[in-house]
């Protein structure tokens, strides 16, 4: 098979541009002229402007006019590679990590000898507070029903965490893909264009990586995301990939919440009865003070009966199964972590 040839699209509006996107590219166009797969004629396009969806399409635009057999799209605030144990800038090291770029290229190349010309993309995840994955599959509520009730549905964090590999998709983000151009000669312009929940276009439903993607995944174009290359997504902070949270770490956070909530600085001072919790025993009533009340330390609990100053003997033993759903102790395992 010939070398491909391959095009390079950016759009670092206002002039931005985040230096992990531009080592990331020094590091794969130095990689790229040095492959037997691609070229040495790279063609770089560079748009700043807006709305995106202009920059997308003159760029899918120009690469059909040069005959160009991969366009490879890059957004400006990407970590590409974010998890390679090779990348410098890497967010934290994932042996199981592969370089997009290379895997892309290899994987399109394959599936044009198949005669099915594809795109592939890196997962990311969208800004705080939500970080939803832009990587979606086609769904639906009910089997075999007359009304076909289709939709695209995003991957869960807690699904994107786990999965590995290359897999088929129904749409994907743009913000590092790569597009087999013979994929596109499917489509008319606009190939990118924004979906909108109103008439007068006031609050969007779908955007152009949405919309592009999926378009072509109806015209039975293959998409594909490589879980082994994901992105980090600079917002206000660098959004990584999905960490699944263990039951400690949940009741390690809750705790640090309640003693953050009420101004503690050590757990043995909060005191619970029941289902509430003071500081001091503050803000109790004379029936709950009268009581037995409990401190939370590090998953251990203190028993202590009216005028027992001090304490039971049951006083430094740990909580035991036993104790977990009693009501009387409700709050307090979970609390402790």
């Amino acid at each position: 098979m010939d070398k491909v040839k391959l095009m390079v699209a950016r759009f670092p509006f206002g002039r931005h541009e985040d230096p992990d996107v531009t080592d990331w590219m020094v590091a794969n166009i130095i990689w790229a002229k040095q492959s037997h797969l691609i070229d040495d004629d790279i063609i770089n396009y560079r748009r700043d402007d807006t709305p995106i969806t202009m920059g997308r399409n003159e760029a899918i635009a120009g690469a059909l006019e040069n005959d160009i057999d991969f366009l490879l799209m890059v957004d400006s605030d990407m970590k590409c590679d974010a998890y390679l144990p090779s990348n410098p800038n890497r967010l934290d090291t994932d042996p199981e990590a592969v370089p997009f770029l290379e895997s892309a290229v290899d994987h399109l190349i394959r599936q044009r000898q198949i005669g099915k010309p594809s795109v592939i993309g890196a997962p990311y995840c969208g800004p705080p507070p939500i970080e939803n994955i832009f990587v979606f599959r086609w769904g639906n509520c009910q089997s075999d029903h007359p009304a076909p009730d289709f939709s695209l549905d995003q991957y869960t964090r807690a699904e994107a965490a786990v999965r590995r590999g290359i897999e088929e998709v129904a749409a994907l983000p743009t913000g590092l893909i790569l597009i087999d151009m013979k994929a596109i000669e499917k489509l008319t312009p606009p190939y990118t264009y924004y979906e909108y929940k109103d008439e007068r276009e006031m609050e969007k439903a779908s955007t152009e990586d949405v919309t592009f993607t999926r378009d072509l995944a109806l015209f039975g174009v293959p998409l594909f995301v490589n879980w082994s290359a994901w992105c980090g997504h600079w917002k206000r902070k660098c959004v990584g990939k999905p960490v699944l949270l263990s039951g400690e770490q949940v009741g390690d956070k809750y705790r640090e919440a309640v003693l953050r909530e009420m101004n503690l600085d050590r757990a043995d001072e909060l005191v619970v009865v029941g289902k509430r919790a003071s500081k001091n025993g503050d803000n109790l009533t004379e029936s709950e003070k009268d009581g037995k009340w409990r401190y939370i330390d590090a998953g251990r609990r203190e028993e202590k009966a009216e005028g027992d100053e001090e304490g039971s003997e049951k006083a430094d033993r740990p909580v035991e199964e036993k104790d977990r759903g009693n009501p009387e102790l409700s709050g307090v395992d979970g609390a402790a972590g």
